[in-house]
This record gives C-alpha cells, sequence and structure tokens, in this order.
C-alpha cells in the first residue's frame, strides 16, 4: 500500500493540471493514515521543497485548498490571446504587478531576461524573489497592448494576472456580476481644490545646494534601483527633475529576515 500511495514532492514551478494532481493524490495518501492524533502540517513538511517550506513553517492550522474554483473568480477572468496562445487571465485589482506563470511563458515561447529583486505579499512575512523576466504583447477584446513587462513566478493561482500597471492603462475596468444592489464605486473621489505645496518655499536666496560623493552600490543595488525607479516613474508617484537639490538613495536589506526583500528609501 504504502509504495501504490507513495507520495511525490511539492514543487513551485507546477502547472495548474500538475497542482491538481498533486493535491488529489496528497489528499489520497492523507486519507489511509491513522487519523487520531495527525499532526498533517508535519507529514505535509516531508513532501515540500525547502522553496515552499519557508513559507509554511510558521503556520498553525492546515488547510488544503486551491483558489482555481470557477465560482469564486470567473467574474474576474477572462481569455486572452499571446501570439497564437489562448490564455485564461486573472484580473486582480490586489496586485501592483503583473505576473506570469514559466509554464505559460514556455508554451509562448516568450525570451526571459534575468532580474533580481523581491515581491511583497498580502502579508509583510510573506515574500518570493524574482529572477526572470519577460515582455511580450497580448490581445484582449479587439485591444492590442505592446510592450507588457511581466514578472515570471510559479505560486499564483492563474497562468497570467494582470495587475494594475496593466488596468491603470484604462480610465476605468467594471466588472458585471448580474446582482441587486446599485453600483459600487471605489475609488471615486472628488477632485480635491488646493494650490500645490511650494518645495524649499522657508529657502532664503543664500541658501545652496551642498556638493558631495556619490554613493557606491553594489550590482545587485544598482539593478535593485534601477527597477524601482521605473516602477515608481510607471505608477506616476515620482517624476522626473532636473532642480540642483537632490538627495541620495539607501538600499536596505534585513539579514535577519530575509523574506522582506531589498526597500529603497531616500537618505535626507
Amino acid at each position: 500500500m504504502g509504495k501504490v500511495l507513495r507520495q511525490e514532492w511539492l514543487e513551485t514551478d507546477l502547472s495548474r493540471k500538475e497542482w491538481l494532481h498533486w493535491k488529489r493524490t496528497f489528499e489520497n495518501f492523507m486519507s489511509v493514515l491513522p487519523q487520531e492524533g495527525l499532526d498533517k502540517l508535519a507529514v505535509l513538511a516531508n513532501f515540500v521543497l525547502p522553496s515552499i517550506f519557508q513559507h509554511i513553517e510558521e503556520c498553525s492550522e492546515f488547510l488544503l485548498t486551491t483558489l482555481q474554483n470557477p465560482g469564486s473568480l470567473s467574474k474576474s477572468t477572462a481569455t486572452i490571446n499571446i501570439g497564437e496562445v489562448q490564455v485564461k487571465v486573472l484580473f486582480d485589482s490586489g496586485s501592483t504587478l503583473t505576473f506570469i506563470h514559466p509554464s505559460l511563458v514556455q508554451r509562448a515561447g516568450l525570451a526571459v531576461q534575468p532580474a533580481s529583486g523581491a515581491v511583497t505579499m498580502a502579508s509583510t512575512a510573506l515574500s518570493v524573489n524574482v529572477t526572470v523576466t519577460c515582455t511580450t504583447g497580448l490581445e484582449y477584446q479587439a485591444q492590442k497592448y505592446a510592450n507588457l513587462h511581466l514578472l515570471v513566478l510559479s505560486v499564483f493561482c492563474a497562468d497570467l494576472i494582470l495587475g494594475l500597471d496593466f488596468q491603470s492603462q484604462h480610465k476605468s475596468i467594471t466588472f458585471q456580476y448580474r446582482a441587486t444592489m446599485p453600483l459600487l464605486s471605489v475609488c471615486g473621489f472628488s477632485t480635491l481644490s488646493m494650490d500645490p505645496a511650494a518645495p524649499f518655499a522657508n529657502l532664503n536666496r543664500d541658501c545652496h545646494p551642498i556638493a558631495s560623493k556619490l554613493c557606491h552600490y553594489s550590482t545587485n543595488d544598482l539593478r535593485f534601483i534601477e527597477g524601482e525607479v521605473e516602477r515608481l516613474l510607471k505608477e506616476g508617484i515620482i517624476e522626473p527633475s532636473n532642480s540642483p537639490w537632490r538627495t541620495q538613495v539607501v538600499v536596505t536589506k534585513d539579514e535577519n529576515h530575509k523574506k522582506a526583500g531589498y526597500q529603497l528609501f531616500p537618505n535626507y
């Protein structure tokens, strides 16, 4: 019986079909074990790779589930085209960036580029490292989108997740739920009428910038800074400036909590 129900290791680079198959075989394996006093988390830890174990080692409860239930996500999914490949895509307003599964990268024949950085999930204690990205175009509802920057990760519930970097190209996006309550508009704020703040308004004409040497950054830090600046520019958080006043940035990383990844701060 042990040989017949021998459980395979759970890896991160799985397609949806492979994940569903692993989940079913693991449930079958658990069902033949003595249930009294069974520590399901301890059993699960024996069949996952270290890259997955680091995300479950502090869990206190066991719940094996999947986010691929059509009933829970169907209202925010659609079919798009990447070249000749049709893909089920999830529109996720809670995701800042757009992600693609490695299996879809291979299926669509996309070229990847090396990358360095971390992506933080809903919990700040949970993050995953990004090692490769890719750029591609897609088509949806006769609208073509070119040069989309995608982060390649295999820990999500869909082959392609379109985040706010994609959705914010449109004035608004509407999901039809066919319910009876009236339209709910999120972030439908009125424009605030006020004069913009004047930077350095408290300085007089005798104040001048102080010249200082540039900081030295490692290769990984420079890559992270370039990626963050590109993201902040794209999201409209910062803008180009030719001012003589400036501040350098500091890249930090907590070695005791590596899940937090890199962070960028202005050095005022």
